[in-house]
């Protein structure tokens, strides 16, 4: 390539760039010496932890430009669509593996909060004791500081008024104790700062909390994954019971559709290693080959006529369902685990709640664009609003989750909506008007009115549009705490 005199390198699907592919690329990119990269994809790794985001980042640069959903449905290309959720409810075998985890994961964090060494490492930590001195460090890592006040709040020792003013918090804006904070807190002390030399019995002690993460199947890489089991969550992303759950989706399709149906059931994996045992073979694994075998199996003679095993990408579908297994054990809840979805039988709808951040779709209640799960106003989800960082997140409704009928209840509403998609078209139509109406309509934006009426369409630079909004707020004083404000 360097004798060739490549000057660009166009790498397509770059989201995969982040582990073992930025490597090769990066070693080649190094090799070549002065090269141009311009990396596409579809789908950002928005996702990504950290140390991911920053080795693609580092290799791609940042996103330069980005075509966002509602500009594709408002020129066509792709068509208005509407997201539905069908829940499993797996066998007791699963259950009982959450139990475990969970059973593991408490008794853990029970012995930690009790812990007087530990204790002592969060009450004398200099971001407590003296952080006008650790301002910087600090404001790096701010949800570590909240997570350290939050697990002296529940030992009920006193709260440095302090660390509290730099923080701009009261006593009472400092959350609970939750699976995200224990997160933050591990991983500031295991990995963020080095215990003094002086102290050799905090080395061991660190050494044995890393093995005990690692028993609970909660560290992987340095990175805590909360209640993540890989047990667990092969078994909930990968259960079977999915595959009647494609069947069933298809049915109900059918019958609101009719001839009309176009559809497409993505999948992550083929799992063709039973192709040659036909039909008979038993179902043991999720997969394209799998599902394609129980349609052909479950559907009449004309239905199966149409029906196709493809690999590859398809994308434009007009309704998008996620499957997910919600897996309870009432005996192993505790609670410490229920204010969030973070809990270990919850692990496959937690998946679900990243992707929704990733993508935009159409609330199914207002004419709104959102990238999070709630715009599908699923009934055992509420928005909560933290307190100490003004930031929305979903808590769960356990009263809602309480049974297996309870739960298959979100299908039954789902198959409702499914039969009403008329206002789905209107609804994103509604939404993008209203996003580039919507700009006229703000008091102290002349300037800018008079900037999108030079300058229209704005659709295609969204990012650059969020930042002059923002730099105008700044600039005219509208940006304030809106958690003092709301107080």
């Amino acid at each position: 390539m360097k004798a060739a005199g490549i000057g660009t390198i166009i790498p397509d699907e770059a989201h995969h760039l982040r582990t073992e592919w930025w490597k090769a690329l990066s070693r080649l990119i190094e090799r070549i010496g002065d090269v141009y990269v311009i990396a596409l994809t579809a789908t950002p790794p928005y996702d990504a932890v950290r140390h991911e985001w920053s080795k693609y980042e580092e290799l791609c640069g940042v996103i330069d430009e980005e075509i966002s959903v509602p500009e594709l449905v408002k020129a066509g290309t792709l068509s208005p669509h509407q997201d539905f959720v069908w829940a499993v409810v797996p066998s007791e075998r699963e259950k009982d593996l959450v139990a475990h985890q969970v059973e593991q994961v408490t008794q853990l964090l029970n012995e930690l909060l009790a812990d007087e060494q530990f204790s002592a490492f969060v009450v004398n930590h200099p971001w407590l004791s003296d952080p006008q001195s650790h301002t910087d460090a600090l404001f790096r890592d701010p949800q570590a500081a909240i997570a350290m006040l939050s697990y002296l709040k529940a030992r009920s020792l006193d709260l440095p008024a302090v660390a509290l003013s730099v923080l701009d918090l009261s006593p009472d804006d400092v959350p609970d104790l939750t699976l995200p904070r224990w997160e933050s807190l591990l991983t500031h002390y295991l990995f963020a700062c080095e215990p003094p030399a002086e102290l050799p019995e905090l080395v061991a002690a660190r050494r044995k909390l890393v093995r005990r993460l690692r028993e609970c199947h909660v560290l992987t890489n340095r990175q805590i994954r909360r209640s993540d089991s890989k047990v667990v969550k092969r078994h909930l992303t990968q259960h079977t019971d999915k595959i009647g759950a494609c069947v069933h989706i298809h049915r109900h399709e059918l019958a609101v559709r009719g001839e009309r149906l176009r559809q497409v059931i993505l999948t992550d994996y083929t799992r063709d290693d039973d192709l040659e045992a036909g039909l008979s073979a038993p179902v043991c694994s999720l997969g394209a080959w799998p599902i394609y075998r129980q349609l052909l199996l479950e559907l009449g003679e004309a239905e199966r006529s149409r029906c196709a095993l493809l690999t590859g990408r398809l994308v434009k579908v007009a309704s998008i369902w996620h499957i997910v297994a919600i897996a309870l054990n009432r005996k192993a809840t505790d609670a410490l685990f229920w204010p969030t979805l973070y809990w270990p039988g919850l692990v496959d709808l937690c998946e679900l709640d990243m992707r929704f951040k990733t993508f935009v779709g159409l609330d199914t209640e207002r004419s709104l664009i959102e990238n999070s799960l709630t715009r599908l106003h699923l009934p055992f989800f509420k928005r909560e609003i933290d307190r100490a960082s003004g930031a929305e997140r979903i808590v769960i409704d356990w009263r809602a989750l309480r049974s297996r009928k309870e739960i298959e209840s979100l299908n039954v509403l789902m198959i409702q909506r499914l039969r009403d998609l008329s206002h789905v078209r209107t609804g994103w139509e509604v939404a993008i008007a209203f996003g580039v109406a919507g700009l006229f309509a703000l008091p102290k934006f002349l300037r800018a009115a008079r900037l999108a009426i030079r300058h229209l369409p704005i659709d295609g630079s969204i990012h650059q549009v969020g930042l002059a909004v923002r730099d105008t707020l700044c600039a005219q004083g509208c940006l304030i705490h809106l958690l003092r404000r709301s107080q």
